[in-house]
C-alpha cells in the first residue's frame, strides 16, 4: 500500500501539522508500506532523511513563500481586525489549486490513500 501526506507548513512553524503525518509516516515504513510527504518547503526535505519528503515543485518559488512573508501572513490571520481584511477564501482556494496541480506533476503512481494536512493541502488533495 502506498500512502501520501500532503503538508503546507513549514516543520519549525507547525510543528504539529508537520510532525504528525512525520511520525506516522515513519512507522507505515516500518509496516513494510511505500509512504511518501509532499511540502512545498525545500528546506524540509533536506532535513528530514527518515521518510521520503518530496518537494512541490514551483510552489514555494512562485508564491514567493519565505519565512518573513510566512511569519507575516500568520500574524494578520491571528489579529481579529486584520484578520477581517484579509481575503483568507481567495487565498485558500489560489494556494490549494497551485499545490493540486503541483501534486499532479509529482506524483508518478497515484497513492492507494491521499491525505492532506489543514485545509488548504486537505482542498487540494481532493481536486
Amino acid at each position: 500500500m502506498e500512502i501520501t501526506f500532503v503538508i503546507n507548513q513549514l516543520s519549525h512553524q507547525s510543528p504539529g501539522s508537520f510532525y504528525r503525518p512525520y511520525e506516522m509516516a515513519k512507522n507505515i515504513q516500518n509496516s513494510g508500506h511505500v509512504c511518501k510527504i509532499l511540502t512545498p518547503y525545500s528546506e524540509d526535505v533536506k532535513n528530514y532523511p527518515d521518510v521520503s519528503l518530496i518537494e512541490l515543485q514551483n510552489i514555494a518559488k512562485k508564491q514567493k513563500i519565505t519565512r518573513l512573508a510566512y511569519d507575516s501572513f500568520r500574524k494578520i490571520l491571528r489579529t481579529s481586525k486584520l484578520s477581517r481584511l484579509a481575503p483568507y477564501d481567495k487565498y485558500l482556494e489560489s494556494f490549494s489549486e497551485k499545490i493540486s496541480k503541483s501534486i499532479e506533476s509529482s506524483i508518478k503512481i497515484k497513492p492507494d490513500i491521499l491525505q492532506g494536512e489543514q485545509e488548504i493541502a486537505a482542498l487540494a488533495s481532493l481536486k
